[in-house]
């Protein structure tokens, strides 16, 4: 069944990229015929801060709620009074715990913000910059040839 279904994809694709290939040949500069045109400027900087920064806030999540099952577990003891005599341990990996978490939540927050602005502001600037002249791609298929034409 998998190499039906990926042998009708490719087919599907083969059939995509010959249709627009020979409709592309047939009119060369033509401004009537059809035209793939692809915006490819992408800032990279802005969307890692931004992905790196939620990752932090997701791990620092993860460590909060470390932080408060340690703490549960500090005030089971502390009920019990102590007889294993592991409330300073736990007391002192739930401060690790809460601080590594404040500083991963905190951070990741502050450094989402600046990359949305960033992204923002990059979006903005690069489009009042921008020409009128975009980037055409064109899929290339031909009995002895493929591959793509990318136009500047």
């Amino acid at each position: 069944m998998i190499r039906f279904i990926a042998f009708l994809l490719c087919a599907s694709l083969a059939t995509a990229a010959a249709t627009v290939s020979a409709q592309g040949a047939g009119d060369h500069g033509d401004a009537a015929g059809p035209r793939l045109d692809v915006d490819t400027h992408l800032d990279i900087g802005p969307i890692a801060l931004v992905s790196f920064s939620a990752v932090a806030i997701a791990v620092g999540a993860g460590f909060g709620w470390e932080s408060k099952q340690l703490y549960d577990d500090w005030k089971t003891a502390r009920d019990a009074g102590d007889p294993y005599l592991q409330m300073d341990g736990l007391a002192d990996d739930v401060r690790k715990y809460s601080i590594t978490a404040d500083v991963l939540m905190f951070g990741g927050a502050a450094f989402a913000i600046v990359g949305t602005v960033w992204w923002i502001v990059a979006a903005k600037r690069d489009k009042a910059a921008r020409t009128e002249r975009p980037v055409a791609f064109r899929p290339l298929l031909g009995p002895t040839q493929a591959g793509a034409v990318v136009e500047f």
